[in-house]
């Protein structure tokens, strides 16, 4: 499922170390894939300069969502086959 202009509200799983040398959204699908414990990922493809474009939350991390422009939210299957 795809969330449109959302950000996760909540604990990420990755750190900035992790993150900010992924540049595109299919990398960060790949991070959150090969963590059996990711369940959503977020996905920045806006004009901000940001540190890191993605960031990647478990179950227990994700506390809500909010609107954020620039943004997309990928939820995929919990233990991934």
């Amino acid at each position: 499922m795809t969330m449109i202009n959302t950000t996760i509200v909540g604990a990420q799983r990755s750190s900035d170390t992790d993150t900010k040398n992924i540049i595109t959204q299919e990398g960060c699908y790949r991070l959150c894939f090969n963590d059996e414990y990711c369940v959503a990922y977020t996905f920045h493809h806006g004009q901000e300069n940001k540190i890191s474009k993605c960031w990647v939350f478990s179950e227990t991390g994700i506390r809500g969502l909010v609107e954020e422009i620039g943004t997309d939210t990928y939820f995929i299957p919990y233990g991934h086959p």
